[in-house]
């Protein structure tokens, strides 16, 4: 036990809890509720639907037609496998994750995210991902969103049906699998911690994930502190004089929806990172998501007083994560 102060309450639940995990969940809270000003105070519930494809197929990894996968054939499963998705606001990717390694067994396969993207949908591609890859036994499902006891509790870039739904009784219902459901970037930052850039490291640790959005994986000492969604904190646009919530502004999205160059985008990102390291001082930002691909385009330009690394396990971070943790609350049920 480290030799952290701790602040006893009689008869209270949380009177235990060390000092220093409050203060980063105290700033979570405050960062979610407190920006800026009165006016854009509260935490806004916000349902925005960028995709426009009106069907699910597959746009990457495997070249055949919607939910006719080829079948996949595994190693025998020694228990350290577990099949991991990841759920985007425009692309849903799944994979059989080794977790003696951290790594991926053979390729991925990504499909896109169906629009509306409603229960049902959502629930066909699940399906179809576990199809491919004949699969058996337990899955991790990452979501972009706020999961309390695997409903869902917000949707920001999925569609609004999705609201209080159970996601894991869902996966359960149309795969036959026991399933855990995290939130995306929390997922990210668990893969990143336990196998990646993250391993070892002590302190408050940061992971930020830039896609359709943007997602947030805080760590303290290696213990995740759940569903910071710090992506929806609140910023001002320069260029307008409006609060807008952060990913509007600064998320790859953003920079497409804006067209920006890879220099502007950039300032635009390391202001919202020198935002987060004033609330939070993490001793290490890492970023994840699909700009990890052009990593050398930006991460020389960020100026935030830390130190900064992309993620180790790249776009396949969030697969990875959400297996992690369907082993870690399934494993031994």
């Amino acid at each position: 036990m480290n030799k952290q102060s701790r602040i006893s309450a009689p008869n209270s639940p949380i009177g235990t809890i060390p000092t220093a995990p409050r203060q980063v969940l105290f700033r979570v809270f405050q960062a979610l509720f407190y920006n800026y000003s009165p006016q854009t105070a509260g935490f806004r519930f916000r349902q925005t639907l960028p995709f426009t494809s009106d069907s699910v197929f597959p746009i990457t990894e495997s070249p055949v037609s919607p939910f006719s996968f080829p079948s996949m054939a595994l190693p025998k499963n020694s228990g350290n496998l577990v099949l991991g998705i990841d759920i985007g606001g425009t692309g849903m990717k799944g994979g059989i994750v080794d977790l003696a390694k951290g790594e991926l067994v053979g390729e991925r396969v990504r499909l896109e995210t169906p629009h509306p993207s409603t229960p049902a949908a959502v629930g066909d591609v699940i399906s179809a991902i576990a199809k491919h890859f004949s699969w058996k036994g337990l899955i991790g499902c990452g979501f972009p969103g706020v999961i309390l006891k695997s409903r869902i509790m917000t949707a920001a870039n999925m569609d609004e049906s999705l609201l209080s739904v159970d996601l894991a009784h869902l996966v359960h219902e149309r795969t036959g699998c026991p399933a855990h459901i995290i939130n995306d970037a929390d997922a990210a930052g668990l893969a990143e911690v336990t196998y990646g850039a993250g391993k070892g490291r002590e302190g408050v640790v940061l992971l930020v994930t830039v896609g359709t959005g943007l997602g947030s994986g805080l760590f303290f000492n290696g213990q995740l502190v759940p569903n910071s969604e710090l992506g929806h904190i609140k910023m001002k646009d320069k260029d307008s004089g409006k609060i807008k919530d952060a990913e509007k502004l600064a998320s790859d999205s953003a920079r497409e929806r804006d067209d920006l160059s890879w220099e502007k985008w950039a300032k635009r990102f390391d202001r919202y990172l020198k935002y987060l390291h004033r609330l939070f001082w993490p001793e290490l930002i890492i970023i994840g998501g699909g700009v990890t691909k052009k990593g050398d385009k930006f991460m020389p330009l960020l100026t935030v007083p830390c130190a900064t690394a992309l993620a180790s396990l790249g776009n396949n971070a969030g697969i990875v994560g959400a297996a992690v943790a369907a082993k870690l609350h399934l494993g031994k049920k």
